[in-house]
C-alpha cells in the first residue's frame, strides 16, 4: 500500500525550488510594487497621511510568517524591496506632483506687482470666512534703497514684526529676493500642497523674481480693514 505524501512537505519544496530559481523574488518584488504603487496614487497628495500609510505598508509586509519554509533572507529581502520601490516611486510621482502644482500655482504670474495689491489678498483671505481680526494688519517695511528691503506683514494688528506670518525681501533694484510663508521661508512642501489667495501671490513674485513696486513708504499702504456693512 503506498504512503500518502506529506502535503506541507510538498509544498516546502515546491516553494524553496521557486527561492533557488529566483522565481519567489520576482513574485515578491512585483506585488510590492503594484501594491505601493497603489499606495502613492490614493494619498501622495496628503502628506499627513503618506508617511503612516508607507509605514503600515512595509508593517504589513514584514509580518508575513513563513518561517515554517525555512527560507533564509527573505525578511531583509522583503525590506530591501520596498525600500528600493519606495525611493522609485517618491522620486517620479514627486516631480510629477511638484511639477503640477507649480504649473497651477504659476499661471497667471506678471512681471511686477505692488505691495499694495499683496496686502489687499492677505487681509482678503483673513475676511473670506470670518470677520476682521482688528482695524487693520499689522506691516513694517526696513526700506534701504542701497541694499535689501525687509517687509513684514500679518493679518492680524500690532504682531511684533518678527513673528509675523508673511515676509517679503526686496532687492536694490527692486527684484522680489526671497519670501517668507508661515513664517517660514519656502520649501518643497509647502509647493508640493499649493498655493492661494496672498500665499499665491507671494509665491509667484519670488518665483518670477517680479518686480515690487509701492514699497517704499509703509504709510502709503492702506492697511485697514473695511468693516463697514453693505
Amino acid at each position: 500500500m503506498e504512503t500518502m505524501p506529506n502535503v506541507q512537505e510538498l509544498m516546502n519544496n515546491a516553494v524553496l525550488a521557486l527561492n533557488e530559481n529566483g522565481i519567489l523574488h520576482q513574485i515578491v518584488q512585483k506585488q510590492i510594487e503594484k501594491t505601493l504603487e497603489h499606495i502613492i496614487n490614493d494619498v501622495f497628495g496628503s502628506f499627513s497621511e503618506f508617511s503612516k500609510t508607507v509605514e503600515k505598508a512595509v508593517q504589513s509586509a514584514l509580518k508575513i510568517n513563513i518561517d515554517s519554509l525555512d527560507l533564509p533572507g527573505y525578511n531583509t529581502l522583503v525590506i530591501e524591496t520596498v525600500r528600493e520601490k519606495v525611493d522609485q516611486l517618491i522620486h517620479v510621482q514627486g516631480i510629477e506632483r511638484l511639477q503640477q502644482q507649480l504649473d497651477e500655482v504659476l499661471n497667471g504670474a506678471k512681471k511686477e506687482y505692488s505691495l499694495q495689491e499683496i496686502v489687499d489678498a492677505i487681509k482678503g483671505d483673513a475676511t473670506d470666512y470670518s470677520d476682521a481680526p482688528g482695524e487693520h494688519m499689522s506691516l513694517y517695511i526696513e526700506y534701504r534703497p542701497r541694499t535689501l528691503t525687509f517687509i513684514y506683514m500679518d493679518s492680524e494688528p500690532d504682531v511684533q514684526k518678527y513673528r509675523c506670518n508673511y515676509g517679503l525681501v526686496v532687492n536694490q533694484d527692486g527684484t522680489v529676493h526671497s519670501v517668507k510663508i508661515d513664517g517660514t521661508e519656502l520649501n518643497k512642501n509647502q509647493i508640493m500642497n499649493g498655493f492661494h489667495g496672498s500665499e499665491k501671490l507671494l509665491f509667484q513674485a519670488y518665483a518670477t523674481k517680479a518686480t515690487l513696486v509701492g514699497y517704499q513708504d509703509e504709510d502709503e499702504i492702506d492697511t485697514s480693514y473695511d468693516n463697514e456693512e453693505d
